[in-house]
């Protein structure tokens, strides 16, 4: 998972990573999407978490953005992100 010299994750690390973040969220989703685009969501048992995993275009240009809307939360409220970067 690790490259040496120096010492930094592998891209596929980030993945793994990444998606274990949904282990507290195993309740999934719907979601609406543009064409092409791709997502994964979910929500915890006890409904205090969202999580909502985006993969980037093109990550090894470091400057993705998407813009996000999240709404229907358990809790009553509604997230909207503008040009937000990965």
């Amino acid at each position: 998972m690790y490259r040496v010299g120096p010492i930094f994750p592998k891209p596929s690390a980030y993945v793994f990573y990444n998606l274990n973040k949904m282990n507290d969220a195993l309740n999934r989703l719907p979601l609406t999407i543009n064409p092409g685009m791709y997502a994964l969501a979910g929500k915890s048992n006890t409904n205090d978490k969202v999580v909502i995993i985006l993969p980037a275009e093109n990550p090894a240009s470091g400057s993705n953005s998407v813009n996000l809307t999240v709404s229907n939360l358990p809790w009553g409220a509604e997230i909207v992100m503008q040009n937000a970067m990965s």
